[in-house]
């Protein structure tokens, strides 16, 4: 199993989660720009998107 954190929070999520070596997704749903030296392993602008990149990493992974 594999733990992805969702948050919107540049700083707080995606800096937060990384630093304890969890992937993280930036729900990025007011288009800003990406601050430098953070890199979320993935974007989305939706939850519906969010959802739509879980569902295929999961099977990505079913295959593997």
């Amino acid at each position: 199993m594999r733990v992805i954190h969702i948050g919107d929070s540049l700083t707080s999520d995606i800096r937060g989660a990384q630093s304890l070596d969890i992937a993280a997704m930036w729900l990025n749903r007011l288009g800003k720009p990406q601050a430098d030296g953070i890199e979320p392993d993935y974007v989305c602008t939706t939850l519906d998107e969010a959802r739509k990149l879980l569902h295929g990493h999961h099977k990505e992974e079913a295959r593997a």
